[in-house]
């Protein structure tokens, strides 16, 4: 595969990635103030806002469903590994740790279930953020 830039850059792409910005931008910025002045922690108040941003992608470009499904999951197979190495390496830190104000407190081999949550959220939102941005689409190469 390899990526295919627009050959012009269009209004319509400036406007989408300003919007994409701005939405990232007002999503810190809601989270920072409503774990601030809500008792739910900031890794919950980011869920719908990360649904709201990959449904907005979604929408608007069908082509990158499948590349964020499979981000997602590769993202929370990396994250997951990285953690239960964590947990390996230093029994019971994650629990000790980690801010479970707010949370579930439900846990899957030692790790916060809202971090396979997140984990999956964050991949399908940040692997198609780039192509998402400026327009880019994955082109299969030709046969010879």
């Amino acid at each position: 595969y390899r990526v295919r830039l627009p050959k012009k850059a269009n209004r319509k792409i400036y406007i989408h990635a300003w919007f994409v910005w701005g939405l990232m931008i007002f999503s810190g910025i809601a989270v920072s103030f409503l774990s601030l002045y809500s008792g739910f922690s900031a890794i919950r108040i980011l869920f719908p806002l990360m649904l709201l941003l990959i449904m907005y992608f979604w929408v608007s470009r069908h082509d990158l469903i499948k590349e964020s499904l499979f981000g997602g999951v590769l993202f929370v197979f990396f994250y997951i590994i990285s953690l239960l190495f964590v947990e390996f390496m230093f029994p019971g830190f994650t629990r000790e740790e980690w801010t479970m104000e707010g949370t579930f407190k439900v846990y899957a081999l030692g790790v916060p279930i809202e971090e396979y949550v997140w984990a999956l959220l964050f991949g399908m939102a940040w692997s198609v953020i780039y192509e998402e941005i400026t327009g880019a689409h994955l082109v299969k190469p030709i046969a010879r």
